[in-house]
């Protein structure tokens, strides 16, 4: 292997080895962190969307999402991709983050 495709696959495995440190440190919990609150926010439409809600909100989001109104600002594909984990593997968020670690 040339010298250039192993420093590609160090530096890959390297940074997929740092993001599941971070998996590893965030855990299972759902909680507010400083600039990462889309999570709760996709977390909620997910299981909102599991539960047949579709995509709303059971009371008012953000300024300008009505409680029960369809969301059209927060990314669809994610949401189905976030919703099918958690039917698979349940409401857990370390599935979701080791998926996304390695992906």
């Amino acid at each position: 292997m040339p010298a250039a495709k192993r420093w590609l696959a160090a530096i890959t495995a390297a940074s997929i080895g740092l993001r599941l440190v971070a998996v590893a440190v965030l855990g299972d919990r759902l909680e507010i962190l400083p600039g990462i609150y889309d999570q709760i926010s996709y977390h909620t439409l997910a299981t909102r969307l599991l539960s047949g809600h579709g995509f709303t909100f059971a009371q008012q989001w953000w300024p300008i999402t009505a409680a029960g109104t369809p969301t059209a600002h927060w990314s669809y594909l994610y949401t189905l991709w976030l919703s099918a984990l958690y039917a698979v593997f349940g409401p857990h968020l370390l599935p979701a983050r080791i998926f996304q670690a390695v992906i």
